[in-house]
């Protein structure tokens, strides 16, 4: 598997014998984490600024490095039929939460702040305040 750089910033391409085997389309999810489409280069009706369950803005990059959020692995000549999307949690080139992440995790830090037997020391080293 070679690492490379394509057009329109999707980030892996299979080569097996020279020829490439597909690349990933791109992908536009809300700051939420609600997908909007998994094929986002490819014009689909479906592409919002805005998400259409929650209101919040979408995106299709990560906002920490700029690299496309992978979308489905699209194969010229191959049909997918019953393709699930899997939702990605970090980023595949930069390794940071993307935002629906991060908020779980903010909130995950939250309640433990709240658990009054864990010890200051304890919540420190999570990141937690302990005068919270």
């Amino acid at each position: 598997m070679e690492k490379r750089r394509s057009s329109g910033n999707l980030n892996l391409l299979r080569r097996r014998g020279g020829k490439k085997m597909g690349e990933y389309g791109g992908t536009q999810i809300c700051l939420d984490g609600h997908t909007i489409t998994y094929n986002y280069e490819l014009g689909s009706p479906l592409q919002a600024k805005h998400c259409r369950k929650c209101g919040k803005e979408t995106i299709t990059q990560c906002l920490s490095c700029n690299a496309a959020i992978r979308g489905k692995y699209n194969i010229p000549n191959i049909i997918t039929a019953g393709y699930k999307y899997e939702l990605p949690n970090l980023c595949h080139e930069c390794g940071q939460p993307y935002p629906w992440t991060q908020t779980l995790l903010d909130n995950a830090v939250e309640i433990v702040a709240l658990d009054e037997y864990l010890d200051n020391d304890d919540k420190e080293i999570i990141g937690v305040n302990p005068c919270i």
